[in-house]
């Protein structure tokens, strides 16, 4: 779970870093969207692990998470570093091979 905190905030400093200055509005909302993203991989990697679901169930919600980030023009801010964010998660840690 640390891995997942500290990913979200090396990903969040390398959004900030290449754009504009974010507001602290924006900065709260990525990072309040990037720790739901943790949090929900982490729950549907272990539900996975533990055979309550399979592989294939945890990577359509986490797809369709990501899929309703992109959807939210409100949201248009946070999608390029929330699918940076579970790019990384599915090919690192626990998740690998899950997502």
């Amino acid at each position: 779970m640390k891995a997942f905190l500290l990913l979200s905030i090396v990903f969040l400093s390398l959004g900030t870093a290449k754009a504009e200055a974010l507001t602290e509005d924006q900065k709260l909302l990525r990072v309040y969207w990037l720790g739901g993203i943790a949090g929900s991989a982490s729950v549907l990697c272990r539900m996975a692990k533990n055979e309550i679901i399979t592989n294939e169930e945890a990577k359509v919600i986490m797809d369709s998470v990501i899929e309703g980030i992109k959807n939210k023009p409100e949201l248009a801010d946070v999608h390029a570093s929330s699918t940076k964010f579970y790019s990384e998660l599915k090919s690192e840690g626990t998740c690998k091979g899950i997502l």
